[in-house]
């Protein structure tokens, strides 16, 4: 009856006599990167997991003369689970970001104190704050309008604005909405091509929050929080003409 040698390689195929064994270069290989790939990213975790496998086919077909399948399995089970830790995350952090997206209804007076700014002022009225959150980030808004003296006050007492310099808006320079066919080829100008300072609409933003100025006002913006790891940022714009505050602080 035939019986394997002692020395019997992965898969139990014999040694050939006279020959020593050697160490898969590939199956070290795969470890090495599989390793590296913890530490130094996971792009090194695909050529890791194709080494490993390469390395098992090279041991089975060797008859016994090459080992370290150890190697190769450690390589490929280290490099496989990394993969696939990193393709769960790709997937779940933008789900939970979408998905937990949720509006909901803010103290004024808590969104103010997070914006380091004076509380309300005596004459506001018609105030309105809505906010909205996810995992990783979130924002707040305010509007209230109050006397022309009041809102300077207002400004003059919050630390976080009192010593910035507005950025200035009249018709010549106006805050509007950006528009892509603005910048389109063949646009025609309208009475809206002016100079002005443009931003994106928010599409989580409250109807009221309408920061679109064609007239007098002003703009500061409110900077990050040194004690919060620079959150609790945004801007407060004044419309001037109606005497209307627009807050927004967010924290990401």
């Amino acid at each position: 009856m035939h019986q394997d040698h002692p020395d019997a390689g992965f898969g139990g195929e014999e040694v050939h006599a006279g020959q020593r064994p050697v160490k898969s270069k590939l199956a070290l290989a795969s470890l090495i990167l599989a390793v590296g790939s913890v530490f130094l990213g996971p792009l090194l975790g695909v050529p890791a997991l194709i080494l490993g496998i390469a390395a098992i086919k090279e041991i089975r077909r060797s008859g016994g003369l090459t080992r370290g399948c150890g190697f190769a399995i450690a390589g490929i089970i280290t490099s496989a689970t990394w993969l696939l830790l990193i393709g769960l995350a790709v997937v779940a952090v933008p789900l939970s970001l979408v998905g937990g997206l949720k509006l909901r209804s803010v103290n004024p007076r808590g969104v103010l104190k997070a914006g380091r700014l004076a509380d309300l002022p005596a004459s506001a009225t018609d105030v309105r704050c809505e906010g909205w959150s996810g995992l990783f980030t979130g924002t707040d808004y305010v509007m209230f309008r109050a006397s022309a003296e009041d809102i300077d006050k207002f400004i003059a007492q919050s630390p976080s604005v009192k010593r910035a310099v507005p950025d200035l808006l009249n018709a010549e320079h106006r805050h509007l909405p950006y528009r892509e066919e603005d910048y389109a080829e063949g646009h025609e100008e309208s009475e809206d091509d002016y100079e002005g300072d443009y931003f994106a609409p928010e599409s989580l933003a409250p109807k009221w929050y309408d920061v679109t100025m064609k007239g007098k006002g002003r703009k500061y913006e409110i900077p990050g929080d040194p004690d919060k790891k620079g959150h609790n940022f945004g801007s407060i714009i004044i419309n001037d003409q109606t005497n209307t505050v627009y807050i927004r602080v967010a924290w990401s």
